[in-house]
């Protein structure tokens, strides 16, 4: 099966890969591209197509190479039939430039059908005893949604969405992959595939944007396998639930967190949180004078930090857990200008340090030989 599951991902990653200079290329013919303004700012003409190499890519590999012993779970479908309504209406945005609020009705609409249909959600009840099954079925909705908007705004940068999203399925892969989920474990190595094929084309420089399409579906598929790492599969349920929660959402935090920040300062100033503006996380490392490898480099390792503060805290509340995080987490951004005087000191002091240390290392090897000699 692992063999399985590694030809999946080799198939998913050149499809994608291969198949992103042909979308360029009817990019180029059309003239179908990304428009900047005041949040987009590129200069280049970028095509916005790259959510469908990410789509048919995984489709296509994990379509072909799932083994028909495999069970496939009943409330599968309805996921993936979900996530490529989301694709498709995220299309349409990219082409028509959809109102936030028509934008964000749709996909509450699709997510609220969805949890109803297949009875699967949270068990936040077993944990907080003033919630019951309805409360945690709403919050499933919530929370879902939140994981769709976040990822579709984190995506202003070069690289950054999909960098965060391989993160998170690469633990989504090991998470099944070590609890013998067979089934789960073909899906996201097909969705590693095809976002890493997507990536050498969407790193800075980027050639190509995933556009509203892709980032909808990214995140309703990582929403979707959330739900699924902690109420959905029966394989992952030897973990503690509330381990589950933690380890499952772990690595979104950096996404969902930013939403939240923007959200509060948009409240705060009076303005429509709907309403997008240039505070992203990424705008504001630009702004400081990073270039978009810096924005990119250090965005990932942030999360990788909350990630690792996640894990250490497994075993507090969970509602405390986040809350902390948030508030480090909003601390953290909104202190950058003066983290990065210090940063740059540090930094510029312990690489004139390690310079002067193998300087003197490499001349006392020099006088050594010179006596030798």
């Amino acid at each position: 099966m692992i063999v399985t599951a590694l030809i999946t991902f080799v198939f998913s990653f050149c499809l994608c890969f291969f198949s992103i200079p042909y979308l360029v290329l009817i990019a180029k013919k059309f003239s179908i591209y990304d428009k900047p303004n005041e949040i987009k700012k590129h200069n280049d003409k970028i095509t916005y197509l790259g959510g469908i190499s990410i789509v048919f890519s995984f489709i296509i590999s994990f379509g072909l190479t799932m083994p028909e012993s495999v069970r496939k779970p009943i409330f599968s479908s309805p996921y993936f039939i979900v996530s490529i309504c989301l694709f498709f209406y995220g299309l349409l945005d990219d082409i028509f430039d959809i109102k936030p609020i028509r934008k964000l009705l749709i996909q509450s609409i699709l997510c609220t059908l969805l949890i109803y249909k297949i009875n699967l959600y949270i068990p936040f009840e077993y944990l907080y005893q003033e919630l019951n099954s309805t409360l945690s079925l709403a919050l499933t909705i919530v929370i879902l949604l939140s994981i769709i908007n976040a990822f579709n705004l984190i995506d202003g940068a070069d690289g950054v969405a999909v960098s965060l999203a391989i993160i998170t399925t690469t633990l989504f892969t090991i998470i099944f992959i070590i609890n013998k989920d067979y089934y789960f474990s073909i899906v996201t190595m097909a969705l590693l595939g095809s976002l890493i094929g997507y990536f050498f084309n969407n790193k800075p420089p980027a050639k190509i944007f995933m556009g509203d399409s892709g980032s909808l579906f990214l995140g309703m598929m990582i929403g979707t396998l959330i739900i699924v790492i902690i109420a959905g599969s029966e394989n992952t349920k030897s973990i503690p639930l509330k381990e589950r929660i933690l380890l499952s959402t772990s690595t979104i935090s950096v996404a969902v967190f930013d939403m939240i920040r923007l959200f509060i300062i948009r409240i705060i100033k009076g303005k429509n949180p709907m309403k997008g503006d240039n505070h992203h996380i990424h705008h504001k490392l630009q702004k400081i004078g990073f270039s978009k490898l810096k924005v990119l480099t250090y965005i990932i390792l942030i999360q990788l930090f909350f990630t690792t503060i996640t894990l250490l805290l497994k075993n507090n509340d969970i509602l405390l857990v986040y809350i902390f995080l948030l508030l480090l987490y909003i601390g953290f951004i909104e202190t950058l200008n003066i983290a990065k005087i210090y940063m740059d000191k540090f930094l510029n002091y312990k690489t004139h340090k390690i310079y002067r240390s193998v300087n003197d290392k490499i001349n006392v090897y020099y006088k050594k030989l010179e006596n030798q000699n």
